[in-house]
């Protein structure tokens, strides 16, 4: 059963974060949607860690709407006379008090109460609330899950939505996920998986979708959490049920079997020594696993054997899967004579 559709124009990862980069520049408000998981607060952080911008996140979902007019607060002035007055709380204080470019985040904002909503919305138009007028260095994002994802929300109010010069629909993108497994240290195996079964991330029939069940989906945030299960190195049997317990066990069981297949591939030193000589896969699923197990063991010393053995074994589909990844792994081996020449003979396969 695949996603509803929405009238919300999409965009990949890439998009979305010059989207949001360009926005923030140009001080436009925007705001991004989609499933739990996805990486949208992810999103948001890189982008004003990228410009340099200060970050001031609020929760709207933990509201009253009249946490945006402060705290109350009697002083009494140098006659004798007293004043009532709302003092704003540190997120908003830090808004009118801003002297540098600040994105003030409204994260998860579909489960805000409406009333909430409608305070958030002075801010969004004008930045002014209950006479108080924010700094002008400062711009606004919004991000949260959709109606139909059953996460606890219901609207967002027309007036709120109408104050965003754009709102997106984020969706799954293969390759920024790939490579942010690469630099976190996910498995190579891993790595080699999503790029032979990319739709349990980026949807269709095996991707995301609510779950009456208390029970994990794949998506990019579960599928990280599957990384640091098999980060913990446990024992066989152990590991199906913890795989299950961060992805479900449809893509656990898919993995499981895929690392089972790695761990039977012939003896990899072969390859680095006798790269005519080694067998070939019999079939595509063994050669993905064959690239996670090759880029676990690639050295300088060794890749231009590897790179022979690819070339003679793999098709130009599959050895530009190997090549891809080379640099992210390690940056070091794109001066090796393989690296060198394979980009040179076969480039073209990359653009494309």
């Amino acid at each position: 059963m695949a996603m509803k559709a929405t009238k919300t124009p999409k965009v990949g990862w890439a998009m979305a974060a010059e989207l949001a980069r360009e926005y923030m520049k140009k001080k436009y408000n925007i705001m991004f949607t989609g499933p739990p998981g996805i990486g949208k607060t992810a999103l948001i952080k890189m982008v004003a860690d990228n410009l340099g911008y200060d970050l001031v996140i609020f929760h709207p979902c933990i509201s009253d709407p009249t946490d945006f007019k402060g705290m109350p607060w009697v002083f009494q002035d140098k006659n004798g006379k007293q004043h009532c007055v709302f003092v704003p709380f540190d997120q908003l204080e830090a808004l009118i008090n801003a002297t540098k470019p600040t994105i003030c985040f409204l994260d998860d904002l579909i489960q805000a109460p409406e009333a909430v909503q409608a305070a958030a919305m002075q801010l969004l138009h004008g930045g002014s609330l209950n006479g108080k007028q924010i700094s002008k260095h400062v711009r606004f994002v919004a991000c949260t899950n959709r109606k139909q994802d059953r996460a606890g929300g219901t609207a967002i109010l027309e007036p709120v939505k109408s104050r965003f010069h754009g709102i997106f629909e984020l969706v799954p993108e293969l390759e920024p996920f790939v490579q942010y497994l690469i630099k976190t240290k996910a498995n190579p195996v891993l790595v080699a998986f999503m790029r032979n079964r990319p739709t349990w991330l980026t949807g269709g029939d095996d991707g995301w979708k609510p779950e009456a069940d208390i029970c994990n989906q794949p998506c990019a945030r579960t599928i990280e959490h599957l990384s640091d299960c098999i980060n913990m190195g446990l024992s066989k049997i152990a590991r199906p049920s913890s795989y299950a317990g961060a992805v479900g066990q449809g893509m656990a069981n898919e993995y499981f079997a895929f690392e089972q297949l790695a761990a039977r591939l012939p003896d990899i030193d072969i390859i680095l020594q006798n790269p005519l000589g080694a067998p070939a896969p019999a079939t595509d699923e063994i050669a993905y696993a064959m690239i996670g197990a090759l880029h676990t063991r690639m050295t300088r010393a060794n890749l231009d054997n590897i790179y022979t053995f690819i070339r003679k074994n793999f098709s130009i589909e599959l050895q530009a899967v190997f090549h891809w990844d080379v640099e992210s792994y390690n940056p070091g081996l794109m001066k090796s004579k393989g690296y060198v020449e394979w980009s040179k003979d076969h480039g073209h396969v990359l653009s494309n």
